[in-house]
């Protein structure tokens, strides 16, 4: 009987507003005690990429774009998660530059929101130090631009050294302090990376900017301004982390389950209406005729496909797809560069195999997992005090389309729009019947599968109880004999 109630997990509201401590917990009160996801698609599988298509972790991002519209979470948790482990495996030496950032520390945070002031005492370091750290937010914002209009440096043989003007009087002590203090900062490990991660996530206007409150963005920016250590950003790592958990995890779930599109789903609701319309207009004749009233019983299987088919539907599933373990492709998978998964060669997938945690299957859905990691070792391969702030291209495809696969799977990239991608264009020039006769793709995640036939099989059961109430009242109505 349980089959009865089953029940897909349940739509989790968005908050509005930014994300902060208390949005997250109200999430975790949505879905606390009855969550319907089995182990196998759990949040830490899909994080872990150790979940198969249509919920591996390329789908959960896929998700997050082109419906939540909400994948800097996502994409700024998953540089955290690398970020530390990277940062763990330096030398005690180079951990020593960057100390560990107290949590009290951040209530003496400056007030973004209100220039000039600062909860900081204000001693002549302190407003040094703040003048300094606000010049360094600044050029943030303009180093890319710099960098791409930066004219070429000339020979070395052309440039003439001159001497420096001696100064005529002895610098401020506390500006020597101060600025003792900033080439420490400036030489502390990952120093180019976060500035990367600043100018990426954090700064209003950014490409991928994270919804955070004033209060949180200024403590964070101060945490970061400070030390590298991952300890400065573990406030903002929880609540990211809370958010893609409780949020947006069992959101892409439900929605993994629909195997039709819009257009598809809207037909077959109509298909199972004009059978529940026939069945009633056949029904309507059987009374109206002479024939006995055991030849209405001929009318059930109508009317229990007409059931069956507007159930499934009304949970975006096709019956007809479940039956052969298909669903119809994305329209931002009409892009062949983007539903196509180039091949492995053998030290790569083994490599994306390790980072997978031994789980083995398509050798091809590890290749955005496996390009993410590419991408952040590369960064690692870059002395720390001189990283190059420049985007890494991530091995470019002559026909992927202008932000491809691993591009967005990467810490640093492009904004998170698609307006101007390929498949929008497709897409708007389709018309109704090639929508719903998309090309359809194998659901390789037994989990969802499971799932599926769960939901079919209830509709099935409910279709065959309203069959058989109807046809009992049906058959016990008196024969009219109109003709």
């Amino acid at each position: 009987m349980s089959i009865l109630f089953y029940k897909r997990p349940d739509h989790v509201s968005k908050e509005g507003g930014p994300m902060t401590a208390a949005s997250c917990q109200r999430y975790a009160e949505m879905t606390s005690g009855k969550s319907s996801i089995p182990p196998s698609l759990s949040f830490e599988r899909v994080m872990g990429n150790k979940t198969m298509p249509p919920c591996s972790l390329q789908d959960f991002l896929d998700y997050l774009i082109y419906v939540a519209h909400d994948a800097e979470n996502l994409q700024f948790y998953l540089w955290v998660q690398d970020y530390k482990r990277r940062f763990n495996a330096l030398s005690e030496s180079e951990k020593a530059l960057s100390p560990e950032w107290k949590v009290d520390d951040i209530h003496a945070a400056p007030d973004l929101r209100k220039p000039g002031s600062n909860s900081i005492k204000s001693t002549g370091e302190d407003v040094l130090d703040k003048d300094m750290e606000e010049q360094y937010l600044a050029n943030l914002k303009k180093i890319a631009a710099r960098k791409s209009s930066r004219p070429p440096t000339p020979p070395a043989k052309d440039i003439e050294i001159t001497a420096l003007p001696a100064l005529s009087s002895p610098p401020d002590p506390v500006t020597i302090e101060s600025t003792q203090r900033w080439k420490s900062i400036t030489d502390q490990p990952f120093r180019d990376e976060i500035s990367q991660i600043i100018t990426h996530y954090l700064l209003p206007s950014s490409p991928r900017e994270l919804n955070l409150s004033h209060k949180a963005r200024a403590a964070l920016l101060h945490a970061l301004h400070r030390t590298t250590h991952p300890s400065a950003l573990s406030s903002i790592e929880d609540i990211t982390c809370l958010t893609l958990r409780h949020h947006a995890h069992p959101n892409f779930i439900r929605w993994s389950l629909c195997n039709g599109n819009k257009p598809r789903v809207f037909f077959l609701r109509s298909m199972a209406v004009a059978w529940l319309i026939l069945f009633t207009l056949s029904t309507l004749l059987l009374i109206l005729s002479s024939k006995p009233r055991w030849f209405r019983i001929a009318l059930a299987p109508v009317l229990w496909v007409g059931m069956t088919n507007l159930i499934a539907a009304a949970r975006g599933l096709c019956v007809l797809l479940h039956r052969l373990h298909t669903r119809e492709i994305h329209p931002w998978e009409l892009d062949s560069a983007r539903s196509s998964t180039p091949a492995l060669n053998k030290s790569d997938a083994k490599f994306a195999e390790e980072l997978a945690g031994g789980h083995r299957g398509d050798a091809g859905s590890y290749s955005s997992k496996a390009e993410l990691f590419r991408s952040s070792a590369s960064l690692t391969a870059v002395p720390s005090e001189r990283a190059s702030l420049e985007v890494i291209d991530l091995e470019a495809r002559p026909a992927a389309p202008a932000k491809s696969v691993s591009l967005m799977l990467s810490p640093f990239g492009p904004g998170n729009t698609f307006e101007g991608e390929e498949w929008v264009r497709k897409w708007g020039s389709m018309g109704y019947w090639q929508r719903i006769r998309l090309r359809k793709v194998w659901v390789k995640e037994e989990g969802l599968r499971l799932m599926q036939n769960k939901i079919v099989r209830q509709a099935e059961l409910w279709a065959l109880i309203t069959t058989v109430l109807v046809e009992i009242g049906v058959v016990f109505c008196p024969v009219v004999s109109v003709y």
